[in-house]
Order: structure tokens, then C-alpha cells, then sequence
């Protein structure tokens, strides 16, 4: 039995149909996974910058013997032992740490804020036990959307000296 003629055309035509719309699905689905790939980039770099963050504010907070917040949310004040200082400040979708006094040059820190996320600085006086109160300095952040994030970081001010023994006077020794 003969093949009738032109089928080879057909069934070539039907294949080549075949395989453009199977390269159409596989460039468009690529082209999801790349962007999937710089969305999560993204994500990676704004957690990055928020756990330095955490780490250098609770630091910071920790080391310095007092703290005063702005009245607007946006500053704390950090008073280190000696002439040291340190602030930071909430401005343009970033939070800025900037470094003052002692022997060291001024330094400042910027820490990027991930898109249409808002910061708010505040120092609390917390109550721990009777007669006993100390400082608390709080970084708030919150992003909106399906994907909020919402982070607090609380540091307690001063911790590095609660635990210290008093100094004993000339009289004492």
C-alpha cells in the first residue's frame, strides 16, 4: 500500500505547530522564573540589611548608658560612655546611623529600606521589677501589601552596664 502524497507535509506542518507552542509556553515560563529570581533577590538584600541592622541598633543600644527619642518618631540619640554619640534617623525610605565624638572620625551608615516601608524610633521607660525601671529602644518597620513585613527590634539601653559591680570609694577599701 502507497502513503497518500502530502501527509509528509502535513505531519511536518503539525509537528513545527507542535513545537512552536511547546518553545512559546518554555520562553514564557522563563521569563516568569527570571523575574520569580529578582523578586526573591530582592527579598534576600532587604533581610540582609534589616538583620545588620537589628544587630548594629540592639549594639548600639546595649553599649550607650541613655537614649532620647525625636517627637515625631523619626531620631534616638544613643549617649555612649565618654564623647561618644550615636543617632539614627529615619529619612527617604532609609535609616541612617550616624556616629559622633571620641577619638574616631564621624561615620555614618545608611540602611535601605525595602520599598514603601515606613520606620518609627521610639525609647520607652519599662518597668521590670519593683523600684526597678529601665529604657527600652524600639525600631519599628512596616511595609504594606500581601507580602507586609512588620519587624520590631527592642534593645534594652544599657544592658552591657546593668550587670556591672558598684566601684567602691577611697573610704570602702
Amino acid at each position: 500500500m502507497k502513503r497518500p502524497r502530502g501527509s509528509m507535509l502535513v505531519e511536518m506542518i503539525v509537528a513545527m505547530a507542535v513545537a512552536t507552542m511547546l518553545l512559546g509556553m518554555a520562553v514564557g515560563l522563563l521569563g516568569t522564573l527570571l523575574r520569580l529570581e529578582d523578586a526573591t533577590r530582592a527579598r534576600a538584600r532587604a533581610t540582609e540589611v534589616l538583620a545588620e541592622l537589628a544587630r548594629q541598633f540592639r549594639s548600639d543600644a546595649h553599649a550607650a548608658v541613655a537614649a532620647v527619642s525625636g517627637r515625631d518618631g523619626t531620631a534616638v540619640a544613643l549617649k555612649l560612655p565618654g564623647e561618644h554619640n550615636i543617632r539614627y534617623d529615619v529619612a527617604a525610605g532609609e535609616v541612617i546611623r550616624r556616629e559622633e565624638g571620641g577619638p574616631a572620625a564621624a561615620r555614618e551608615d545608611s540602611f535601605r529600606l525595602p520599598p514603601s516601608a515606613s520606620a518609627r524610633l521610639d525609647v520607652s521607660r519599662v518597668s521590670s521589677a519593683p523600684r526597678r525601671s529601665h529604657d527600652v529602644a524600639s525600631l519599628a518597620i512596616h511595609s504594606p501589601g500581601a507580602a507586609g513585613l512588620a519587624l520590631r527590634i527592642e534593645a534594652a539601653v544599657a544592658r552591657d552596664h546593668r550587670f556591672e559591680k558598684p566601684k567602691k570609694s577611697n573610704e570602702e577599701e
